[in-house]
């Protein structure tokens, strides 16, 4: 199974992302927090994680803690406040 987070700050870029990811049978989950963080949490067996912007070293701990894949690099920092 696919699934992706999307970003909840442009709501007619979430609406068309969202309507793209559903006709192609890809799972669209929400949540708080940073994107990896809300695969993880959606319960869906997320095997492999990939951003399309370096992570905060928590996303980095999460992912590593639940033996999920990734080739996505750090930002080598604790993430800030949202």
């Amino acid at each position: 199974m696919v699934s992706f987070s999307l970003p909840r700050a442009i709501k007619r870029y979430l609406k068309i992302q969202r309507e793209w990811a559903q006709a192609k049978g890809i799972s669209v989950v929400n949540g708080k927090g940073h994107a990896e963080e809300t695969i993880i949490n959606a319960g869906k067996g997320a095997s492999n994680i990939d951003a399309s912007r370096r992570v905060y070293l928590d996303s980095e701990h999460l992912v590593k803690e639940h033996n999920i894949k990734t080739d996505t690099h750090t930002t080598g920092k604790k993430a800030g406040k949202e």
